[in-house]
């Protein structure tokens, strides 16, 4: 009796611990890394995947890539994460200047670690001595790793949220969402009945039901301090990732008290012998909200002689519908011609002239990924042309926040419906990679406005619009740089 209730024991505590070990381990508390490596080989590998990353679309997109298409979604899949059982597995705190990282491990809905990417995590750093934008990596097992450059020590909370799961935020709209999803671009009367149920798409939930997770960066100043300490080094360590561009600026950075500190304060250098006549600005409602603080600043009051405004959402904004059939998709050659005819009078087409555009949130929002390919392949095949003398820059597009989504109508479930389902910051991400990554093999001149408008500390004041003062650091540099 003895003997079997020996074994039935023995049974029972191997079964036991089998079964501890599988079960997800709860948040690990976050741990000050004490080996932090002083060698400069390590801080420029992690420089470099931050700079390789706003241009590294293909990785981004690469555990979706094959999941892009509306019909691969799966709505009643057991292998959804759960937030509240998906946890931090590692953290790596490191001091001032230094590169500290964590590691989110995804958990599905039965309680199973998983072995697959797909999630989006969208990850907050804005409780601090400074406002920060992390950078999540998707490594295709499960995990998910942060990674962010802390300067100013002191207490952060960090908020991480997940947003979507099963490739579900990379997701490419079905045929003819343009026409009966977007109204062809006027977003007023879709069809809210297109898309079938897509109240869980978006998730916003977060993490192990924890609105903010507290770290501790000790000061320090060695890491940063010691490889990037001037224009100089700063230069030499971003030259040595091996990425080509005419980067106006580093991009990344930390907003301190409500100013915008770049990690590097490398730019290109100014043009000589340049005799600003007009200043064109092309865009969305941010690409006016660009121009109006452009407009009352030195940049259009003194450096140029001329400032003007096209406003663009997927079409022209004052467009003539009538030509337009209630049937018709997506129609690049609208596009095309709107170039054409603002780019065409002297005062712009002239070496003296310059042009910022972008092309960005709109596209995200109403076209797929292959069709946004194509259409700025086309604009840049059109610039290229002998025929436009003006200085050409891209104006990088902004990050958004769709968490804070609310749309005039009102919706049962307003963060999940029709016009908005694509509408995400996911999607934001892999276009703003792929132009940066043509642009700069164009060779026109790129600030890239992610980073900045990522990490500015009051977000989005709806879940698209900036105040002026979040691209106030821009029209800095364009004032300095064209003077």
């Amino acid at each position: 009796m003895k003997k079997t209730f020996g074994i039935f024991l023995s049974l029972a505590t191997v079964g036991y611990i089998a079964w501890f070990s599988s079960c997800p381990r709860r948040d690990v508390s976050p741990q000050i890394d004490t080996s932090v490596s002083g060698d400069i080989y390590d801080f420029r590998y992690q420089w470099c995947r931050l700079h390789r990353w706003r241009v590294d679309w293909e990785s981004m997109v690469s555990p979706c890539w094959k999941e892009m298409s509306w019909d691969k979604r799966d709505v009643t899949s057991r292998k959804r994460t759960s937030p509240y059982r998906s946890y931090i597995s590692k953290w790596e705190l490191s001091p001032a200047g230094h590169f500290s990282r964590l590691w989110i491990q995804s958990v599905d809905l039965d309680g199973h670690p998983k072995k697959i990417g797909g999630d989006s995590w969208r990850v907050y750093i804005r409780q601090g001595p400074a406002s920060l934008a992390p950078v999540v990596i998707d490594h295709e097992n499960g995990l998910y790793e942060v990674l962010v450059l802390i300067v100013e020590p002191g207490e952060y909370h960090a908020g991480i949220y997940l947003d979507y799961t099963l490739c579900n935020g990379y997701r490419d709209p079905p045929k003819k969402f343009f026409r009966n999803g977007t109204n062809q671009g006027l977003y007023i009367n879709v069809d809210e009945t297109f898309l079938g149920d897509i109240r869980a798409d978006f998730i916003n939930k977060p993490l192990s039901g924890r609105t903010a997770f507290k770290m501790r960066i000790r000061p320090s100043l060695q890491g940063y301090f010691s490889y990037c300490r001037d224009v100089a080094s700063c230069s030499r360590l971003t030259a040595s990732c091996r990425l080509t561009c005419s980067h106006m600026w580093d991009g990344h950075g930390r907003w301190v008290n409500m100013s915008w500190k770049s990690y590097s304060q490398a730019s290109l250098s100014r043009r000589h012998r340049f005799q600003p006549q007009t200043l064109l600005i092309f865009g969305d409602s941010n690409g006016r909200r660009f121009f109006n603080l452009a407009e009352r600043s030195e940049l259009c009051k003194g450096v140029f002689k001329r400032c003007d405004l096209v406003q663009n959402w997927l079409y022209e904004y004052e467009i003539d519908r009538s030509k337009i059939k209630d049937t018709d998709e997506f129609n690049v050659s609208y596009v095309m011609d709107l170039f054409r005819r603002k780019l065409r009078p002297p005062d712009v087409n002239h070496p003296n002239s310059v042009f910022i555009f972008n092309l960005g949130i709109h596209y995200s929002l109403g076209l797929n990924f292959s069709q946004y390919q194509d259409l700025l392949n086309r604009v840049i095949k059109l610039l290229k042309e002998p025929a436009y003398r003006m200085d050409i820059v891209w104006r990088g597009t902004t990050m958004i926040e769709r968490e804070k989504l609310n749309w005039k109508k009102k919706y049962e479930h307003p963060l999940n419906h029709t016009l908005f389902r694509f509408h995400n910051n996911q999607r934001i991400q892999l276009f703003h990679a792929y132009a940066t990554q043509v642009m700069c093999q164009a060779n026109f001149k790129v600030i890239d406005m992610y980073p900045l408008s990522s990490a500015y500390p009051r977000g989005t004041s709806d879940n698209v619009h900036y105040d002026l003062e979040a691209f106030l650091p821009a029209i800095r540099l364009l004032e300095q740089y064209y003077k």
